[in-house]
C-alpha cells in the first residue's frame, strides 16, 4: 500500500527511465552501421523494448493503484454523488484509502453523514417552529419582529387582529404602530426602548395603549428584547404583545372601590388624628405615662394611616386623569434646598444626612411646585431608609439639552435584581428589613412616575448590588434656559 507521493516519485522515475530509453533507440539508429553494430543495435532495442514493456506495465499498474477501480465504476459512483444520492450502493474498494476511489468513498460516507445530520436538523426545525406557533397561538398573544434601520415590521396575523384589522388591511411598516400609540403613552414607552438602548439593555417591558380599527384604544402589555452585535449595537427587536384590557378593568373597577373607601375613611381619619394632637399636646390636662405612650403611638399610626389615603387618593386622581398639574417657573436650587429641608429629620431617625452637591443658583424649570416637591420627598426618603446609619445621600442635577436631571443617589444595598421589573409598580415593596419596620404602602414610585411623566420628564434608576443606587428623573427647562 503506498500514498500519492510514493506514487507520484515512482511516475517521475519511470516516466525518466522511458525518455532514457527512447534516447537510446534513437542513438542506436543513428550509429547504424557494420554487421557488428547491427547485432549490438538489435540487442540494444531489444533491451530497451523490454525496458518500456516493464515501465508501461508498472505505470499501469501504478495508475491503476492510484484509481483503486476502474474507469465505468468512478463515473457510475461521482453519477450518484452529483444527483445527490449520497444513499447509493458502492462497490469502490477501499484496500488503498489514498486511491481516488478510497477517497471517493470516504467522501460519499461523510456526506451521507452530513445528510442525515442536514435531515435531523429539518426535521428538529420544523418541530421547533410547530411548537413556537403552537405556543404563540395557546398564549392568544401576538408577535412583531424589527431589524433596526428598516421600515420594514413583522406583525403577526394575532398581532392585528388585536386592533380589528385583517392580515391585509395593516402595513407591516413601522408606523402602524408607532402612529397608533397613545398620545398620553407614546412619549414614555419610546423614551423607556430608547434607555434600554443607551444603558445596554437586552430585556425591556412595559404597558400602553393602541389606537383599534373602530377607533377606540386597547390596553396591551409589550414584552421585547433587543438583539445586539459584538460591539453591543442594536441589530434587532423582536417581542411578543398580551391583551390585558380585561385586566385593565379589574383594576379600574379596584381603584374606583379604593377611592369610595378613601374617601369616606379620610374625613373621619383627619378628626381622629386631630382629636388625638391635642390631647398628646396636653391640652385635655396632664396623662398618666401609660396611657400618654398609647396617645402617642395612636397619633403616629392614625398620620400613617392618614398618609396611605393620600396616596391611594393621588393614585386614583392619576389613573382617571383628574390630577392637573399648575404648570410654573421653578428655581431647581431653591425646591432641592426645600425639599431636603423637610426631609431632614427624618433621614435623622435612620442616623443619615443628605449632601446637596454645589450647582450654579440660576436654573428655572417647568413643573408643578407642589407635586415636583411630592417626588423629591418620596425618592428623598426612600434613599434614607435604604442607607446604613452614618451614611449620606448625596443630591445633585446637571443639565442635558432641554431637560435638568436630578439624581438622589444612596449608599444601601441595591435593588434586587428579581424585584427590579416591578420597582414602579402599584403596591410593591422589595423584601428589606428596613422597608417593613418603616412600613409604606409601595405607591411611592408609581405614582413619582406617573407624576414626572405628566410633567414631560422621565424617571429611572441604577443601582449596583453591595454599592447603592442612585434614583434620577428629568423636568423640562424654561426654554431660554436650555442648553
Amino acid at each position: 500500500m503506498s500514498n500519492p507521493t510514493e506514487n507520484l516519485s515512482r511516475i517521475t522515475l519511470y516516466y525518466r527511465l522511458a525518455l532514457l530509453m527512447l534516447f537510446a533507440i534513437i542513438a542506436s539508429v543513428i550509429l547504424y552501421g557494420s554487421t557488428e553494430q547491427q547485432l549490438i543495435l538489435r540487442i540494444l532495442i531489444l533491451a530497451c523494448s523490454v525496458t518500456l514493456a516493464w515501465l508501461i506495465w508498472n505505470l499501469r499498474r501504478i495508475i491503476f493503484n492510484m484509481l483503486g477501480g476502474n474507469i465505468t465504476e468512478l463515473q457510475q459512483q461521482i453519477s450518484h454523488l452529483g444527483n445527490g444520492n449520497f444513499s447509493a450502493p458502492s462497490n469502490i474498494g477501499t484496500s488503498n484509502p489514498y486511491s481516488i476511489f478510497g477517497l471517493l468513498a470516504e467522501t460519499q460516507s461523510k456526506l451521507k453523514r452530513m445528510d442525515v445530520e442536514r435531515r435531523q436538523a429539518e426535521v428538529a426545525m420544523t418541530e421547533s417552529e410547530q411548537r413556537f406557533h403552537l405556543a404563540i397561538t395557546a398564549a392568544n398573544d401576538g408577535l412583531w419582529d424589527r431589524y433596526v434601520g428598516k421600515d420594514s415590521v413583522y406583525y403577526s396575523p394575532r398581532w392585528k387582529a388585536m386592533l380589528g384589522y385583517a392580515e391585509h388591511e395593516l402595513s407591516n411598516i413601522y408606523a402602524s404602530w408607532e402612529g397608533n400609540l397613545h398620545p398620553e403613552d407614546a412619549h414614555q414607552v419610546l423614551a423607556t426602548i430608547n434607555n434600554c438602548i443607551t444603558e445596554n439593555q437586552d430585556r425591556f417591558q412595559h404597558e400602553y395603549r393602541l389606537r383599534q380599527k373602530n377607533g377606540q384604544y386597547l390596553w396591551v402589555l409589550d414584552r421585547g428584547m433587543i438583539q445586539r452585535d459584538t460591539q453591543g449595537n442594536p441589530l434587532r427587536f423582536i417581542g411578543i404583545q398580551t391583551d390585558i384590557s380585561a385586566q385593565k378593568y379589574v383594576e379600574r373597577m379596584k381603584n374606583e372601590f379604593i377611592s369610595t373607601v378613601s374617601h369616606e375613611l379620610r374625613t373621619p381619619l383627619t378628626s381622629i388624628h386631630g382629636s388625638l394632637k391635642l390631647i398628646d399636646a396636653g391640652v385635655m390636662g396632664e396623662l398618666p405615662v401609660k396611657v400618654h405612650d398609647m396617645v402617642k403611638m395612636a397619633n403616629k399610626n392614625s398620620l400613617r394611616l392618614i398618609n396611605l389615603v393620600n396616596e391611594i387618593l393621588d393614585m386614583e386622581k392619576l389613573m382617571s386623569g383628574m390630577m392637573i398639574l399648575q404648570q410654573a417657573e421653578v428655581s431647581l436650587p431653591k425646591i432641592l434646598a426645600e425639599s431636603v429641608n423637610l426631609n431632614n429629620s427624618y433621614a435623622s431617625s435612620f442616623g443619615v444626612r443628605y449632601i446637596v452637591a454645589a450647582q450654579p443658583s440660576a436654573c428655572v424649570v417647568l413643573a408643578d411646585p407642589e407635586r415636583l416637591l411630592q417626588v423629591l420627598t418620596n425618592l428623598l426618603s426612600n434613599a434614607a431608609k435604604f442607607s446604613p446609619r452614618g451614611g449620606v445621600v448625596n443630591v445633585r442635577y446637571l443639565l442635558t439639552g432641554t431637560h435638568a436631571r436630578i439624581e438622589i443617589e444612596d449608599r444601601g444595598q441595591g435593588i434586587p435584581l428579581a424585584f427590579r421589573s416591578k420597582i414602579f409598580g402599584e403596591f410593591t415593596q422589595a423584601s428589606n428589613g428596613n422597608t417593613r419596620q418603616q412600613g409604606g404602602a409601595g405607591l411611592g414610585l408609581n405614582i413619582a412616575q406617573k407624576i414626572v411623566v405628566k410633567m414631560n420628564g422621565e424617571i429611572g434608576y441604577h443601582s449596583e448590588i453591595s454599592k447603592g443606587t442612585t434614583f434620577w428623573f428629568t423636568v423640562p427647562l424654561k426654554p431660554d434656559e436650555s442648553h
